[in-house]
């Protein structure tokens, strides 16, 4: 039985040692290979496919976040009097929302009063700011204006929910 034991331990230790060139003789063949595909590599075609995988993400991340300005704009048209007059405007997205910063001009107080109230009364915009108020050379009103609606005004399609 002994001996039995003795062969048997023989014959595994042997297969070990056969199993263990040959895993040798593998990882060599693997190691040529490897070496073989490093020398094939060209490392400008890698940065321009890294680059690439760059410009995808970035392009994902502007599908994915993309901002409807057409629904601002149709909101703002919403809101204006049609006494209102606005030569310059300026937009801005940031983590407040949608900030716009208007020169704007009308022909009376009362117009102003009124394109003011237009702004404050609508629940889409959060903060609505008047300055530099003066009268122009033609006896109208100046003044600056600014306001602050959600960004989630730019988020929705209303393209896409009309259908």
């Amino acid at each position: 039985m002994v001996f039995f034991l003795l062969i048997l331990s023989l014959l595994a230790y042997g297969g070990l040692l056969l199993y263990g060139r040959k895993l040798s003789v593998n990882l060599e063949t693997i190691k040529k290979e490897i070496s073989l595909l490093d020398e094939k590599r060209v490392p400008e075609n890698e940065d321009a496919i890294v680059a690439f995988d760059t410009k995808l993400t970035i392009l994902k991340d502007v599908f994915n976040n993309h901002t409807y300005w057409s629904n601002f704009f149709a909101k703002f048209e919403d809101l204006t009097i049609p006494e209102a007059f606005f030569p310059d405007a300026k937009f801005s997205l940031g983590a407040e929302g949608v900030t716009v910063t208007l020169k704007a001009a009308t022909k009376t107080y009362t117009n102003l009063a009124q394109q003011m109230l237009a702004f404050q009364q609508d629940p889409s915009v959060n903060q609505v700011d008047i300055t530099d108020i003066s009268l122009n050379e033609e006896g109208g009103i100046e003044f600056g204006l600014t306001l602050i609606f959600p960004a989630k005004v730019l988020l929705t399609n209303n393209v896409t929910e009309k259908k």
